[in-house]
């Protein structure tokens, strides 16, 4: 995977997407083969800068019922980051929006439909700066318009210097023509 590439993995349930995303982030040992990221092999020296710009937005999410708010989740990625107050709160606005979840910012956490949990741990991710972004099965308890609105998000978060790699059971759900595919 290099900069910019939009990466979906296909496989069914229990195919290891999950656990080749967990590999991808370290939480995983690699058995056999290598994975590569923009040009550097996981779980070496060269690779630990690149750990450091990967997001992932697991398929649970949040499984407790903390009482938080969005704009509290998406502070998440920023914490033990040194920089001032106002930089802070500058890269949450600018996440939220870029999410199209400004107006959830202040609604507690749990309480937001999937779609909008999805955007508020995918602002997560960018408020960070994160150049390698890992979403797993982001759309499996999206209803159908909710569906359309996250693969316009994720290809809008497209740049030449953040990939993206989903994984997925869907096979309709990235084109082909905007995204490259691998089976598993």
């Amino acid at each position: 995977v290099n900069p910019g590439d939009r990466v979906v993995i296909r496989g069914e349930n229990g195919s290891g997407k999950t656990s080749l995303l967990k590999a991808i982030l370290g939480l995983l040992p690699i058995n056999s083969g290598s994975i590569t990221l923009g040009g550097r092999e996981v779980l070496t020296r060269d690779w630990r800068p690149i750990r450091s710009r990967m997001a992932w937005v697991p398929q649970e999410g949040v499984l407790h019922r903390f009482p938080v708010t969005g704009r509290e989740v998406v502070a998440v990625g920023l914490a033990g980051r040194r920089m001032s107050h106002r930089e802070v709160q500058h890269r949450i606005e600018g996440a939220l929006e870029a999410t199209g979840a400004s107006h959830l910012a202040d609604r507690c956490f749990h309480r937001l439909s999937g779609g909008e949990r999805q955007r508020i741990s995918i602002a997560r991710c960018l408020a960070q700066d994160a150049r390698i972004l890992l979403l797993d099965e982001p759309a499996s308890a999206l209803d159908a318009e909710s569906r359309a609105r996250l693969v316009d998000l994720t290809e809008n978060l497209n740049r030449p210097d953040r990939s993206l790699i989903v994984v997925t059971h869907d096979d309709g759900l990235f084109s082909p023509d905007k995204w490259r595919h691998l089976n598993l």
